[in-house]
């Protein structure tokens, strides 16, 4: 049997399609702690159990999501819908982890506020 040359449009489709993924893990693993410890003075014990915490709570639903599209029935494929409809949260959460609602008191007494 003879291996068949994958063209580079497939190989640049696929990078394309990992972009996302890889960006949004680099963003957690290398700049979220350092994030909340250093820029927004939280403690790094509290904003280390807080991401310990939310890689549990994801290690617990990745089983429910790859349950429900595997049997997934439709039109689309089984994984191709939950793919297109986690796009926009996503990447509204991700905005989010890194534009907090409340301001540290560090960040403000670097500005000379309070």
């Amino acid at each position: 049997m003879q291996a068949r040359k994958i063209d580079f449009s497939v190989k640049f489709a696929y990078g394309i399609g990992q972009a996302g993924e890889g960006m949004f893990g680099i963003g957690l693993s290398f700049f979220l702690l350092f994030y909340y410890s250093q820029i927004l003075g939280l403690s790094p014990g509290l904003a280390a159990s807080a991401i310990g915490i939310a890689v549990i709570v994801d290690a617990a639903s990745d089983v429910l999501a790859g349950s429900v599209s595997d049997h997934w029935q439709s039109k689309l494929g089984r994984r191709h819908p939950f793919m297109y409809a986690s796009f926009l949260p996503l990447s509204i959460t991700f905005f989010l982890l890194f534009f907090p609602f409340v301001e540290s008191e560090r960040l403000c007494s670097d500005r000379g506020e309070g």
